[in-house]
């Protein structure tokens, strides 16, 4: 009787190992997968800390350099080079996805300027609801100053 009782113990511990190679084979696709949702997540918060950047950069640059209607176009390839310029620091960063508008409201003598950004980028993976694609979207409103 005490043979049968020490090989009963063997063979459970045996099933044993057995059953967590098959819990790790169930559960290791999910902790990848959860991996790199959490990597793609921390790139959508990049990009949009990005886009956010180069939207207070672009109004910073509109609100601080005074055009007038012979310099427009000069001041507005000057505000466009800064968001551009911020813009290039997204990895794989592709200017034809990038969208910049620029408005100037005249009131009483004081300039408001309305500024947008948008740049559509993409994931790591294309996940089912995005589509491999995000936009990030910021506009700013800014006086110009005297």
């Amino acid at each position: 009787m005490i043979f049968l009782r020490t090989s009963t113990r063997y063979r459970w511990r045996q099933s044993r190992t057995g059953t967590a190679t098959v819990e790790l084979a169930l559960c290791l696709p999910f902790f990848i997968a959860t991996t790199l949702y959490c990597v793609d997540v921390a790139g959508a918060y990049h990009g949009q800390m990005v886009v956010d950047a180069a939207a207070w950069r672009g109004a910073n640059a509109a609100a601080t350099k005074r055009f007038t209607p012979e310099s427009y176009e000069d001041w507005r390839e000057y505000v466009e080079t800064n968001i551009t310029e911020e813009m290039a620091t997204i990895d794989h960063f592709n200017s034809e996805n990038l969208t910049i508008s620029l408005e100037d409201h005249a009131e009483n003598d004081r300039v408001t300027i309305d500024v947008g950004v948008t740049y559509i980028g993409r994931t790591m993976i294309a996940w089912p609801i995005t589509g491999g694609r995000m936009t990030y979207r910021r506009s700013l409103s800014i006086r110009q100053y005297r």
